[in-house]
């Protein structure tokens, strides 16, 4: 199959063409058929028509997993005859009647039936939460297909590829844009569901595939369980999404071979889609997940302040589908943040004309954002912090961000409280923290305090006002308590009770 265009559009095409989808997709879906967004348009009082594009797209509201899981099916789109004969385009009011004239009416019912009702349940229950259904329609699933079409080439996967597929339909972990995807390249695929690592190893070897698809772990033991011969055909892991650390990866490519390519994807089931790194960059910090622009459009905002960063810098995720019917969502927040940003441009790896998704990839309740000097803020993730003060004289240690002098636009302190084990010297062990942390995170907290809040096997991880101002977050961990866990004050302004993410 022939590849598009779509990843070699020129930026000033491609925003044309994302500006007219946009204002199609508010004006002609959104606004008529969702409830919700019908509901918000009109309580903020917007003109559905005078959304015009991109740049308009601020207008509506940020949405979270919160508001979509209170009321799923209010993100559904629900067409009825009395809002398709006041709402719809020219267009598409032109085609409905000239399938009546050539068809009749039930036939032409039938190409709306295609469009938007519900033949496909995605269910996610993310890290957490009870399960979420997305639905999908005919349209949305041939949208699908094109999707994971495109993300299975950008993986490097060809049309002479045989496919073992070991993600698990059941679940949202991007069975389905593999599947779909390969049946549109014409990959030979094989899609057995779960399999026992000694089942997947003999059945990859049985049908001498060419590329495994797989969760990161469940890849790892396929390759161990393989044995000494390995996996002879095997010349690409495309690994489904999920944490792949730089550990990881090097225990996949030290079983794999060095004839084998590992691939990273990333998505989210609200999204319907899977983004992958191009083969030729694979592993390359810069490489990034390649969008498919003219098909949605990605944001990164700030997570603490919620407003747009610059290309390159730490951001969450904002997803707008742009050609979405059954589920259709605008400026959602999935939870993930992008440690390096979103990247417009060539890629320089493979020459795609594509935004792309930096990672690592965090979840946003897990980060810290440090504005300690200047303008610039810095996101930090809780885990980064954990490892940086993984230190073998440690018993516990909390660390806490405050307010400068207690002003609330003043720039943030990072205090570590930290308590040694048993004689330890605290004046070398803060000197060893402090290099550690210049060393792996890029600065030097504000103070190390030697800490007496660990008591009875329990730090106090609540934030508490002190002298110089709020505690906007506080982390912690006990070596009796290992889990690290972190709490924040309701806003930087205000302490109340605690809530815990």
């Amino acid at each position: 199959m022939a590849k598009t265009s779509w990843d070699q559009l020129d930026p000033s095409e491609l925003a044309r063409q994302q500006d007219r989808k946009l204002r199609k997709q508010i004006r002609f879906q959104l606004y008529p058929y969702s409830p919700f967004y019908r509901r918000v348009i009109e309580e903020l009082q917007i003109q559905a028509d005078g959304f015009m594009g991109v740049d308009d797209l601020q207008k509506l509201p940020l949405v979270d997993r919160q508001a979509l899981s209170s009321n799923p099916e209010d993100f559904v789109l629900h067409p009825s005859r009395p809002l398709i004969q006041r709402w719809a385009s020219g267009s598409q009011l032109t085609s409905i009647f000239f399938n009546k004239l050539l068809k009749g009416i039930d036939d032409a019912e039938g190409d709306l039936s295609n469009e938007y009702a519900a033949v496909h349940v995605l269910e996610t229950t993310g890290t957490t939460g009870e399960p979420l259904p997305i639905k999908l329609s005919r349209r949305d699933v041939a949208v699908l297909a094109t999707e994971g079409m495109r993300m299975l080439e950008v993986a490097g996967v060809r049309t002479g590829d045989v496919l073992l597929n070991l993600l698990e339909p059941s679940s949202a972990g991007g069975f389905w844009p593999v599947w779909l995807g390969a049946v549109a390249l014409g990959a030979e695929q094989t899609a057995p569901g779960f399999l026992e690592p000694e089942q997947a190893a003999a059945l990859a070897k049985k049908t001498h595939a060419s590329v495994v698809v797989a969760i990161g772990q469940d890849a790892l033991l396929l390759l161990e369980a393989a044995g000494e011969g390995g996996l002879p055909a095997l010349r690409q892991l495309v690994l489904g999404p999920g944490p792949l650390g730089p550990t990881l990866r090097k225990r996949l490519a030290e079983s794999a071979g060095p004839q084998v390519r590992i691939v990273g994807t990333y998505g989210f089931a609200e999204g319907r889609t899977l983004w992958a790194e191009c083969l030729q960059g694979s592993g390359s910090a810069d490489a990034g997940y390649h969008l498919s622009g003219d098909l949605q459009i990605v944001e990164m905002i700030s997570p603490r302040e919620r407003r747009g960063v610059r290309p390159g810098e730490p951001g969450e995720v904002v997803f707008t589908g742009l050609d979405h019917r059954g589920t259709a969502l605008a400026r959602y927040r999935p939870g993930d943040v992008a440690m390096g940003g979103l990247v417009p441009g060539r890629c320089r790896y493979c020459g795609r004309l594509v935004d792309r998704i930096i990672g690592p990839m965090r979840r946003s309740g897990n980060l810290i954002e440090l504005q300690l000097g200047g303008e610039d803020l810095m996101a930090v993730d809780v885990e980064t912090l954990a490892d940086a003060l993984a230190h073998p004289a440690l018993q516990a240690w909390q660390v806490e961000v405050r307010k400068s002098e207690g002003d609330p636009r003043g720039p943030d302190e990072l205090y570590v409280l930290f308590d040694p084990k048993g004689k330890k010297d605290p004046g070398q062990v803060a000197a060893e923290l402090d290099r550690v942390f210049r060393t792996e995170i890029g600065f030097s907290p504000t103070q190390f305090v030697l800490s007496n809040r660990a008591k009875g096997g329990v730090v106090d991880l609540r934030p508490i006002p002190v002298e110089a101002g709020s505690v906007l977050v506080s982390a912690g961990w006990h070596e009796d308590s290992p889990r690290v866990r972190l709490w924040r004050t309701p806003n930087p302004e205000e302490l109340g009770e605690p809530k815990q993410n």
